[in-house]
């Protein structure tokens, strides 16, 4: 009667060993897919900051060539003024000469 008490007993810790086991393997098999998904996702980011830094890129390229058509505008703007600026002189001096 001891003995089949016994062996009952280890039975019994072997089915809650083997019950424990089988509740880890689920909880490993779960925390890897997690794991999969987190990786995945941690792809998929990097992959958009990597799309955002290109079109950054691109942008900054971009107001570069426009800074440059802007000082290259303005000092467009300013031969103008100065090219205006000389022919009033000079039709002011064309016209008093006229005068004399």
């Amino acid at each position: 009667r001891r003995a089949e008490l016994q062996v009952s007993q280890e039975r019994n810790g072997l089915l809650a060993a083997d019950a424990v086991r089988t509740s880890l393997r689920a909880r490993l098999t779960e925390a890897d897919a997690q794991r999969g998904e987190a990786i995945a996702r941690v792809d998929q980011l990097q992959l958009k900051a990597d799309c955002h830094a290109e079109r950054g890129m691109q942008l900054a390229n971009k107001l570069r060539r426009l800074e440059g058509l802007l000082a290259a505008a303005r000092r467009e703007s300013d031969q103008v003024a100065t090219l205006r600026q000389s022919c009033g002189q000079r039709s002011e001096e064309l016209a008093t000469s006229r005068v004399k």
